[in-house]
C-alpha cells in the first residue's frame, strides 16, 4: 500500500501559524496611530468602550466624583485596565477589537468587570443613567437578537442609526463588516454596502458606483498619493432629482440636477487643506504598512427608482444616482465620457 500524502504542506503550515506571529515581533505602530486608536477605543462607532459598555463610563464617573480616586488600590485597578487595553493596541493595531463578526470590542470585554471595583458608592440614579445610555445606543441591537432586518444584513446594522453616525469611523481597522470597497483609477473608494453598488463593465473599463436614493451617502476616498482636486459626475435614473455634493475638507457645497439620461456636468472638488494621512490597514498585513491620504465625500440624493430585475444583484436597491469619480488632472479624460 502506498502511504497517504501529508494532510497539508509547509506552505499551509506557515499560513496557519502566521496569525500568531504577531506575539513574537516588536509592535509596528506609530505614536500618532496609537493616539488615534486610543480615541477609537473609547468612542469608536464599531468598537468604542463607552457606546458598547455604557456602565463602564458610569463606573469611571463615579470613581472620579465619589472619591474613589483617593484609594491607591483603585488606581491599581485603573492601571491594570489601561495596560490591558494598551497591550492590544500595541501588538495588534490592525485587529485590536477582535476581528470580523464582532459587536463592540471582543477582546477587551474580559476586562470590563474590573470597572465595577472602581465604584466606591453607587447611589440611586447611577444605574438608571447606565440603563438609559444602553437603551439609547444598544436598544435596536439588543431587541433583535437574531439580527436586524435591513438591506445588506450585517451585525453592524445598528451603527446606521443617527446616534452612532455621530461617532468616529475606525479607519485604522481592517475588514469591518457591512462595508464594501472598490479601486477606481488607483483610488480606493469605501462605503456602506447598503448605500453603494459596484457595476463592473463587460469591457473591463472603469467601474460605475450606484448610490442609494433618498439618502445621505458617505464615501471614503483613499490614495497612496495626495490628490489636489477631484472630478466627479452623477447620472440619475429618473428626471427631476437633485443631488448635493460635499468634500469634507472642501467646505463648499455643490448642487446639481439630474435629468434621468445624461451625466451631470463634471463637478470639481478642491480640498482647502491637506487630506488626513493615516496608516493603511485595509490591504496591509502586519509587516508591510503604508501611509495613505484619506478624504471623506458626502453626497445627498433626494430621489431614485427601484430598477426592474434583469439578473443583476440589485434587487431591492433604490437607485439614486450613478457616480463616476477620478482625480482631476489634465492628462485624465472627462469622467462623463
Amino acid at each position: 500500500l502506498e502511504p497517504l500524502p501529508p494532510a497539508r504542506d509547509a506552505a499551509e503550515d506557515a499560513e496557519r501559524t502566521a496569525g500568531w506571529s504577531w506575539i513574537f515581533r516588536a509592535p509596528a505602530i506609530t505614536l500618532p496611530e496609537l493616539i488615534e486608536d486610543g480615541g477609537y477605543f473609547f468612542v469608536g462607532r464599531h468598537t468604542g468602550l463607552f457606546p458598547y459598555q455604557p456602565f463602564a463610563l458610569v463606573a469611571l464617573l463615579l470613581f472620579l466624583l465619589r472619591g474613589g480616586w483617593r484609594d491607591p488600590a483603585r488606581w491599581g485597578i485603573v492601571a491594570g485596565l489601561a495596560l490591558t487595553a494598551l497591550s492590544f493596541l500595541l501588538w495588534i493595531p490592525f485587529n485590536w477589537h477582535g476581528g470580523g463578526g464582532f459587536v463592540g470590542n471582543r477582546y477587551y470585554v474580559m476586562a470590563v468587570p474590573g470597572f465595577l471595583w472602581l465604584v466606591p458608592r453607587l447611589g440611586r440614579l447611577a444605574p438608571l443613567a447606565g440603563y438609559a445610555l444602553a437603551g439609547a445606543l444598544l436598544g435596536p441591537w439588543l431587541l433583535s437578537p437574531y439580527g436586524i432586518v435591513v438591506p445588506q444584513p450585517t451585525l453592524q446594522a445598528h451603527v446606521r442609526g443617527p446616534l452612532f453616525q455621530q461617532l468616529p469611523f475606525e479607519r485604522s481597522l481592517r475588514e469591518i463588516p457591512g462595508y464594501a470597497g472598490v479601486v477606481v483609477d488607483d483610488v480606493y473608494v469605501l462605503g456602506r454596502k447598503d448605500q453603494m453598488r459596484v457595476i463592473l463593465p463587460d469591457d473591463g473599463g472603469t467601474p460605475t458606483l450606484w448610490l442609494q436614493g433618498d439618502d445621505r451617502i458617505t464615501l471614503w476616498l483613499q490614495s497612496r498619493t495626495a490628490i489636489d482636486a477631484w472630478q466627479l459626475a452623477l447620472r440619475g435614473p429618473a428626471p427631476g432629482h437633485s443631488a448635493t455634493v460635499r468634500l469634507a475638507i472642501d467646505g463648499a457645497v455643490h448642487a446639481t440636477t439630474l435629468d434621468g439620461t445624461a451625466w451631470s456636468p463634471p463637478i470639481v472638488l478642491t480640498p482647502t487643506r491637506a487630506p488626513r494621512v493615516v496608516r493603511d490597514r485595509q490591504f496591509s498585513d502586519y509587516e508591510v504598512v503604508f501611509d495613505v491620504h484619506v478624504v471623506r465625500l458626502e453626497i445627498a440624493l433626494d430621489g431614485g427608482v427601484v430598477p426592474a430585475w434583469v439578473g443583476e444583484d440589485v434587487r431591492g436597491f433604490y437607485r439614486g444616482a450613478a457616480l463616476r469619480i477620478a482625480p482631476a488632472q489634465p492628462d485624465l479624460p472627462d469622467v462623463t465620457q
